[in-house]
């Protein structure tokens, strides 16, 4: 797997994670399983990065940037 850092659209910062041989479904259920965790933000859980793009072989995330705890 490859992971590499961009700027997306009107200079937004992405991260993209590349699978070539990724099974059918794999991003996909990597950004079902995001939005899911995202559900509990507004309850005070952990903030989860955004997916910006999904695609066969190929998941384009939000860059967080680091922070303390």
């Amino acid at each position: 797997m490859a992971a590499a850092g961009s700027s997306g659209s009107g200079g937004a910062q992405a991260f993209r994670k590349e699978r070539a041989d990724a099974p059918r479904g794999f991003f996909e259920a990597e950004a079902a399983g995001l939005a899911w965790l995202a559900e509990a933000e507004s309850d005070g859980g952990a903030r989860i990065v955004r997916v910006l793009n999904v695609a066969p072989g190929r998941i384009d995330l939000e860059r967080l940037a680091p922070a303390r705890p």
